[in-house]
């Protein structure tokens, strides 16, 4: 005959379901708001099987936090605080203690912990036991090493976002939560808090393929890129051998190539957007400034009046990280010229700066930022509806045009801040001049700002 299962909080109900059901102590209702945690887990014993230590574990999880008043560390943080425990009462870290007296002394402060706790009346192990406590009576009984703490990938998240910190408080928000979602997808696929070291092939693929189920490959692409990133740090922090289970990923190809999903803006639209944004100071500066220079809205939005030199020989603005503003990529700091209608707004922003930090006050702030796009993409779509055209479209603009004018890629690239390569040709060499890039631009906007007056 065929053993019952027993799972530790689970019974089938009346309907043939295995039901987990899970009294809160009552100290805790309060905090976490719930009486029980009950869960179907299945309609078969393979199902709740299957189910029961991802939800058991989010339970303990629960109540542990309930416990501390708020997140509770992982095995390995409790790990190293027991380390340092040990070490400040010189206590044997390797086994149950040195001596006689120390193992009952060890003995007494272990049943000291678990006498906290009421106890099952038919196992007699003590109910809801946090994880710290019960990782300390493991080390006082048998050692540190006895307590099973291999780095999982939740560890891997923790200590990658607490190493690298966005300074930017809004884009610190959005790094918590772009993380966060690709975190809580890997543990609800994989539905364990798996070690860094036992992620396999197969686990990055179901990952991958849950993603692509509900998005597109694009988008799936940057939150496994989140999650490879995660992993490679973990590893290193860790010590570990670098696992390799989330490279060279493949992706379905999606209908529409990179290329088309932002087309350059016809003529005729950017000297509508032109007259469009003439009530609008700001709107119509940043837009001059991106369709002349190529910068990104971000760039320009925190810009500060220092960085714009119109009395420089050759006229120009400085784009690079402040103590308020990052750039994506290393090759983005540069120097771009200002010529024709780019100039005329630099200089009216410079003469009417009044002593202010910003050229663009309104939306400098990064939290800002978004503003200025509904504000400038409702404008926009009285003169365009094709979804393929923004204000990012005047980048392919200027790039068409410098193509169009035999500008040099090199030179392109430069100004646009676009990557020059990668090994010794990216690394070599003080780069293009202003008078280099004041050139190619004046071969673009000479002929067509003239015109446009």
């Amino acid at each position: 005959m065929k053993a019952k299962l027993t799972l530790k909080h689970v019974k089938i109900d009346a309907n043939g379901r295995y039901r987990y059901r899970r009294r809160v102590p009552q100290a805790l209702q309060a905090t976490l708001g719930v009486t029980e945690f009950i869960k179907v887990l299945g309609k078969t014993e393979r199902e709740a099987i299957a189910a029961y230590g991802p939800y058991h574990h989010f339970v303990e999880r629960q109540i542990d936090m309930g416990k501390c008043g708020g997140d509770t560390k992982s095995l390995v943080e409790i790990k190293e605080d027991l380390r340092t425990f040990f070490q400040t009462h010189q206590l044997d870290q390797f086994s149950g203690g040195r001596t006689e007296d120390e193992e009952t002394a060890r003995d007494v402060y272990a049943d000291e912990i678990i006498n906290k706790y009421v106890r099952d009346p038919i196992t007699g192990y003590p109910e809801d036991i946090t994880m710290a406590d019960k990782a300390m009576v493991t080390a006082l009984r048998s050692g540190i090493e006895a307590v099973p703490a291999e780095p999982t990938i939740t560890d891997a998240f923790k200590v990658y976002l607490k190493e690298n910190v966005n300074p930017d408080p809004y884009k610190r928000e959005q790094q918590l939560t772009n993380f966060g979602r690709i975190e809580r997808e890997a543990l609800a696929v994989w539905r364990v808090d798996l070690p860094l070291t036992k992620i396999t092939r197969q686990d990055a693929k179901a990952l991958r393929n849950s993603l692509l189920d509900r998005m597109k490959p694009s988008s799936a692409k940057r939150q496994l890129n989140n999650i490879k990133a995660v992993m490679a740090f973990g590893c290193r922090e860790f010590q570990l051998p670098f696992n390799d289970a989330f490279m060279n990923m493949t992706y379905p190809k999606e209908a529409v190539e990179d290329r088309e999903r932002r087309l350059p803006l016809p003529d005729d639209i950017i000297d509508a957007m032109y007259v469009e944004l003439q009530r609008d100071a700001d709107l119509l500066d940043v837009w001059t400034l991106i369709h002349h220079t190529g910068a990104q809205n971000a760039e320009l939005l925190s810009l500060e009046i220092r960085h714009i030199k119109v009395d420089h020989k050759v006229p120009h603005v400085v784009i690079e990280a402040t103590d308020t503003r990052s750039l994506k990529d290393g090759w983005r700091k540069r120097v771009v010229p200002l010529v024709g209608k780019a100039l005329e707004a630099a200089q009216r922003i410079v003469s009417q700066a009044e002593g202010r930090q910003y050229a663009f006050p309104k939306y400098a702030q990064t939290n800002r930022h978004d503003l200025f796009s509904a504000n400038m993409m409702k404008r926009l779509r009285r003169h365009t509806k094709d979804t393929r055209h923004s204000f990012y479209s005047l980048r392919h603009n200027l790039k068409d045009a410098l193509r169009d004018a035999e500008v040099p890629l090199d030179l392109q690239e430069a100004i646009l801040g676009h990557s020059t390569g990668s090994g010794s040709q990216a690394n070599y060499g003080s780069g293009h001049s202003l008078e280099r890039k004041q050139t190619a631009l004046l071969r673009v906007f000479r002929t067509a700002d003239a015109t446009s007056m």
